[in-house]
C-alpha cells in the first residue's frame, strides 16, 4: 500500500466517509471536507508534486493546490479540523512505524 493510500484509508476513517468518496464527485461538504484534509495531508507529509497527488485523487494539479489551501486557512480557525487532522497524522504514524521519519515538508499544526 503506497503512503498515499494510507492517508486516504486514515483520513476516511477519521473522518467517518467512504474511501470511494474521496476519489469521487461528491460535492458534499463533510465529504469535500475530508477529501480536502487528504490531499493536504498527502501534501504535507509527503512532499510529492501537485500532479502527483491529482491522480491518486482522480483530479488536477489545480483542485490539489486548492484543497491544500482552503484547509491551511480553515485550520487557523476551525479547532475540530485541526484535532482531526491531528489525528489522522497520530494513526499514520502508529500504523506505520517510521513514518514520521520518512515525512517531508511537516509543518506543525496551531
Amino acid at each position: 500500500m503506497t503512503v498515499i493510500a494510507q492517508i486516504q484509508r486514515v483520513t476516511a476513517e477519521v473522518f467517518g466517509v467512504a474511501l470511494a468518496d474521496l476519489m469521487g464527485r461528491s460535492r458534499v461538504a463533510d465529504i469535500v471536507t475530508a477529501r480536502h484534509a487528504a490531499i493536504f495531508t498527502a501534501r504535507t507529509l509527503t512532499g510529492k508534486s501537485l500532479p502527483d497527488i491529482g491522480r491518486h485523487f482522480r483530479r488536477d494539479h489545480t483542485s490539489v493546490l486548492n484543497a491544500v489551501r482552503r484547509i491551511a486557512d480553515r485550520t487557523k480557525t476551525d479547532a475540530d479540523l485541526r484535532a482531526r487532522l491531528r489525528s489522522v497524522e497520530s494513526r499514520l504514524a502508529h500504523d506505520a512505524p517510521g513514518y514520521a521519519d520518512r515525512a517531508r515538508n511537516v509543518e506543525p499544526l496551531p
